[in-house]
């Protein structure tokens, strides 16, 4: 079990994007990688670049380690994106509060207690009259409780940031149930299932700045759904399930820096398994849920090669949904858990998990934060501003969704804007430029053995 202390020394803020397992999103690198954004009392956002890595593995990437298969001369870098054009949205105001002034007009007419009116009444008929009104009301048996009526809708505490859709280079091939994750001005896309359902060993990279996908060297294990995140500038890719269902147990290791995998002596999972959600902290990885709805919660340190056992969440999870919210230092901070279901393949009307857990870095325990308005397994999460989005899933009766919510740590869920295409174990992915939506499958196939309706359109959402 890591202690609370060594934990708080050695998490460094990332540019974090959660990671899921089946419904992969990953993403989160070291401080010396972090793309830190900031409210200013406008309501914009000041976004700060302070990628200067010191990272053998983060340097840029040469050219000669791609082949370029949408567009030409596909790059991998490993920063320097420029920022888009507009920044992030103004949060919209909670509530109209008064500032607190209060005018004098009310004084500049006649007063009630000046003693006459204007028929000639005097001061002393003014308190006979009121002292009998108050007599007669001093009455219990004529005394009613108030008609309350039914509750007030006053509609949701704030609204959605609204954002502008807009569509990028196609993914080479589809993909769903991939290690989905992002870091220094690339997307990566490994493994996962094809149409079919095979696991799959290829590996693509997407060039933010340059606009196009190149293909990197293959994932040395073929598997799909496995537990994925971004650490220390690296990917790691855990677990995960063969072809025909086998689980893994071995983890490899994605250097950007010479473009390679390492594969063992890495450590290996204690235990085979799927269908988690991962996120990168720092230098560390977690990992949340698992096969047959798990409540397990692991973490990964690669500096000291151990996979920890963690306090268990409350309620069992596969296929969620975890993101990271750094604290207000931009250390430590809190992991939050959405969705899930009870078992690795929930049927049709089997109920989901709806309970909102956060597990807090710096006391190592879980509280539960309310219900969400949706049931969904295979969604993906990506923070953004402070607040966590998340995007589509399947719901209870096997539909592929395509709804948008958004929660505030302190407001709660408010609905977004809806996707331009349905999506269930797909990446959603922060950089600098928005949230892009890569991968997944847009529909339920409708009998056994029917090819999944995989989709290669990635959207971007800019706030």
């Amino acid at each position: 079990m890591i202690t609370h202390a060594r934990l708080l020394h050695r998490l460094s803020l990332a540019a974090c994007t959660a990671v899921v397992f089946g419904n992969t999103v990953a993403g989160c690198a070291d401080s010396s990688d972090a793309v830190v954004v900031t409210a200013d009392v406008d309501g914009g956002a000041d976004v700060t670049d302070a990628s200067d890595a010191t990272d053998s593995d983060a340097e840029e990437l040469p050219d000669t380690g791609l082949q370029d298969t949408v567009g030409a001369d596909a790059t991998l870098s490993d920063g320097d994106v420029a920022a888009s054009d507009g920044g992030v949205e103004g949060d919209a105001e909670v509530g109209n509060p008064d500032d607190g002034q209060s005018s004098g007009d009310d004084t500049d007419g006649a007063d009630a207690t000046d003693g006459a009116d204007i028929d000639g009444d005097t001061l002393a008929d003014t308190l006979e009259d009121v002292d009998g009104a108050a007599d007669d009301a001093s009455a219990p048996d004529t005394i009613e409780p108030p008609d309350e009526g039914p509750p007030i809708d006053v509609g949701p505490l704030y609204d959605a940031p609204l954002g502008i859709w807009s569509t990028a280079a196609a993914l080479p091939a589809g993909r769903e149930r991939a290690a989905f994750a992002t870091h220094g001005g690339a997307i990566w896309v490994a493994g996962g299932s094809d149409t079919l359902g095979a696991s799959k060993q290829d590996f693509y990279v997407y060039s933010v700045s340059g606009g196009v996908w190149g293909t990197g060297k293959p994932l040395p294990t073929a598997r799909q759904s496995p537990i994925a995140a971004v650490a220390s500038g690296r990917l790691y890719v855990a677990g995960g399930k063969e072809t025909l269902g086998t689980s893994l147990q071995v983890v490899e290791r994605y250097n950007p820096g010479d473009q390679s995998w390492v594969s063992p002596p890495l450590p290996q999972l204690p235990t085979a398994g799927c269908c988690a959600a991962a996120a990168g902290v720092g230098k560390a990885l977690w990992a949340v849920g698992g096969e047959a709805g798990a409540t397990t919660v692991r973490s990964f340190e690669p500096a000291e090669g151990v996979w920890s056992t963690e306090a268990p969440m409350a309620h069992g999870r596969s296929y969620p949904a975890v993101a990271h919210l750094p604290g207000p230092d931009g250390f430590g901070g809190e992991l939050v858990v959405f969705g899930g279901a009870s078992t690795s393949a929930p049927a049709s009307g089997e109920p989901l998990v709806t309970t909102v857990e956060r597990y807090s870095l710096e006391t190592g325990t879980w509280v539960e934060a309310g219900e969400a308005p949706f049931a969904r397994y295979g969604l993906a999460v990506a923070t953004w501003n402070g607040r966590i989005w998340t995007f589509g899933g399947t719901d209870e009766s096997g539909l592929v969704r395509d709804t948008i919510w958004v929660w505030d740590p302190a407001l709660g869920f408010a609905a977004g804007q809806t996707m331009p295409r349905p999506r269930s174990f797909h990446g959603a992915l922060s950089t600098i430029e928005g949230i892009w939506l890569v991968g997944g499958r847009y529909a339920t196939p409708s009998s056994a053995g029917a090819n999944i309706a995989l989709e290669t359109q990635v959207d971007r959402l800019t706030l």
